[in-house]
């Protein structure tokens, strides 16, 4: 769908979905076939390539506006961020000044400066530095809520409700498109209407789809890492000698 360049309102959203699936059966590959170091450079590589592909593609492609926004080159750099910080995790909990600016009052300056940088207006400037930084803010905030869950922001995300919908946002993304549509006059995309069949068609497609999926994943994961059994062994009764 990142590819795809009139796509409706319906299914237009899921370019993410595409680039996230792309990037995610490219990457065990190269850990798999390359080993990790040589996909920790890909990783790397990507967060250098991808602000220049942004800038290329504009000039290569004049007429497509869509490709400057979601072709794989030009944002594999969103998820890179993350792999990066997964594999450099344990040394950077274990810098001091990285683990200072984690604890630091003024942290909060850092989420707050990547929303208000994703409100830019896309240019030149927001392609190949804002964004870069935004990812980087984003995988920093993350990690420093993984590490001190027990911060009133943690507390936060862990309460029942929120980490609910923690657990319907992937049903969420899928059906919001269909009643969060501005342009439509149906009553199903007029508030409230249109949040609460959003709330319903996640909750059903979570229990009807997703939870049957994710249990017939478990059942395979353990098939596959279950050990082969062997054959009982027998040992026939040792007969005594008479003296």
């Amino acid at each position: 769908m990142n590819y795809h360049k009139q796509a409706s309102w319906v299914v237009g959203h899921l370019w993410s979905l595409s680039v996230e699936e792309q990037f995610y059966l490219l990457w065990p590959v190269l850990i798999a076939f390359a080993g990790l170091r040589h996909a920790t450079r890909f990783a790397v590589s990507a967060l250098l390539i991808a602000p220049v592909c942004r800038l290329a593609i504009p000039i290569l492609f004049p007429h497509s506006l869509y490709g400057i926004l979601w072709w794989f080159p030009a944002v594999m750099d969103t998820i890179a961020t993350g792999c990066v910080l997964a594999i450099f995790r344990n040394r950077l909990e274990a810098w001091g000044l990285y683990m200072s600016v984690l604890r630091s009052r003024w942290f909060v300056l850092l989420p707050c400066f990547a929303f208000l940088a994703n409100t830019r207006p896309l240019g030149r400037l927001n392609m190949v530095l804002l964004q870069p930084l935004i990812n980087l803010a984003l995988a920093v905030t993350i990690h420093r809520v993984l590490i001190f869950h027990r911060s009133a922001l943690g507390k936060f995300l862990n309460l029942r409700p929120v980490a609910f919908i923690g657990v319907l946002s992937y049903s969420i993304y899928l059906w919001q498109q269909l009643f969060l549509n501005r342009s439509s006059h149906s009553l199903v995309c007029a508030f409230p209407w249109n949040l609460i069949c959003v709330g319903a068609f996640s909750v059903a497609s979570y229990a009807w789809i997703e939870r049957p999926a994710l249990a017939v994943r478990k059942s395979l994961e353990q098939r596959i890492k279950r050990p082969p059994q062997e054959p009982p062994v027998t040992i026939a009764p040792v007969r005594g000698t008479a003296a």
